[in-house]
């Protein structure tokens, strides 16, 4: 029980700075005037609103977090849901929000623990591989053919994504304005399980302990992103701390 509470207690801390960094980019945002602008400037300013200066759906995690510490799959879930209502105001109609661009597509294909085929409605059998993780692998490339690798935790990622999301219709929110080196598009993935059970797939994995924080190259991606991975970093230090997956089984 103290751990739960300490658990608790450690995960609202999180969610209140990521809460007070956006109060402060909004007011910085307020009280500066633009003077010129450059065709430079203009692109860095549409892909801020779109993918936005620190992370909004952090801000829902504290309307709807119940709590950090899961007893099973589905108490563990409820604490990385978004309701409806933020959903809808926030993300469908695109209010205050910079995640008003998605994709809402169909999952053919869970690769393993980071990595899933989808099929969009523009867009047929594409490769999304999620933002700000990256999971154990289950298969390496030896001489042209595919291997099984079984990295320590490896299956349990691949696992457990399948039972998030195989089959299910997803909301794909991209984070980069290019695809990655291997053609795929670097996204954070909403999932909805009913009424007010919208699942942050990307958080659940990192704060459960299936995946560690994938720190990006990129520097365009990094500015686009920014407090992104940080807040991502301080979800894997609490799942770190209390040994939740891979960090009890790997160590």
């Amino acid at each position: 029980m103290k751990n739960s509470k300490k658990l608790e207690k450690e995960g609202l801390d999180i969610i209140n700075d990521i809460q007070n960094k956006i109060e402060k980019n909004n007011q910085n945002k307020k009280s500066k005037k633009i003077i010129s602008i450059t065709s430079t400037t203009i692109l860095v300013i549409i892909a801020f609103v779109f993918w936005g200066a620190v992370d909004k759906i952090g801000d829902a995690v504290g309307e709807t977090v119940a709590g950090v510490v899961g007893t099973d799959l589905d108490n563990a879930k409820s604490n990385y849901y978004l309701t409806d209502e933020f959903l809808e105001l926030k993300v469908v109609q695109g209010k205050g929000s910079s995640y008003s661009l998605y994709s809402e597509c169909q999952v053919t294909k869970v690769k393993d623990g980071d990595t899933i085929d989808v099929d969009c409605p523009f867009n047929k059998n594409e490769t999304i591989r999620y933002a700000y993780l990256d999971t154990p692998e289950v298969w390496k490339k030896v001489n042209g053919k595919w291997e099984e690798d079984n990295q320590c935790f490896g299956k349990e990622a691949s696992n457990i994504n399948k039972e998030l999301v195989e089959g299910k219709k997803v909301l794909i929110f991209d984070q980069s304005l290019t695809k990655d080196p291997y053609g795929r598009r670097i996204s954070k993935v909403i999932v909805k399980d009913g009424k007010d059970k919208n699942l942050m797939v990307n958080e659940f994995l990192v704060g459960e302990g299936y995946a560690t924080v994938y720190y990006s190259r990129d520097p365009l991606f990094k500015m686009l992103n920014l407090g992104k991975e940080e807040n991502m970093e301080n979800m894997e230090r609490v799942a770190k701390k209390y040994n939740k997956g891979l960090w009890d089984k790997c160590n």
